[in-house]
């Protein structure tokens, strides 16, 4: 494989990670993180419109194994080692931050809660 990492070690890493989705939910870790919202939707079929609140994240599996996993076919070509299971999900979502200089927060009244230090991004395309 062009990155080195076996399908094996993919799907472990899905599975591990998705057990800790999991953990990190049941114990309330996202609750601060994640603001509820209520939303109509429709059936396109029945033409059915229902109010939905969507509370947490809807991206954890639980009871996800690295032998479910390894069930999967490839998604992109054959004898691919990604599947739906250990890619990224496809998901939908907001969020906001407001930078600004220490000066402007104190002139409008608002709290420094943090401070940017650096970022980084990291990943490979999913060949």
């Amino acid at each position: 494989a062009k990155f080195h990492v076996t399908r094996d070690e993919q799907d472990a890493y899905a599975a591990m990670s998705q057990k800790r989705a999991l953990d990190a939910r049941s114990a309330g870790r996202f609750k601060d993180e994640i603001i509820p919202i209520t939303v109509q939707v429709e059936d396109k079929k029945t033409g059915e419109k229902k109010t939905v609140t969507v509370s947490e994240d809807e991206g954890i599996r639980a009871g996800t194994t690295k032998e479910k996993l390894a069930k999967l076919r490839p998604a992109f070509k054959k004898g691919g080692t990604t599947t739906a299971g250990n890619a990224s999900q496809l998901s939908d979502g907001a969020s906001i931050t407001i930078l600004m200089k220490r000066s402007k927060a104190a002139e409008l009244g608002l709290p420094v809660v943090g401070v940017f230090r650096s970022f980084f991004v990291a990943g490979v395309p999913p060949e």
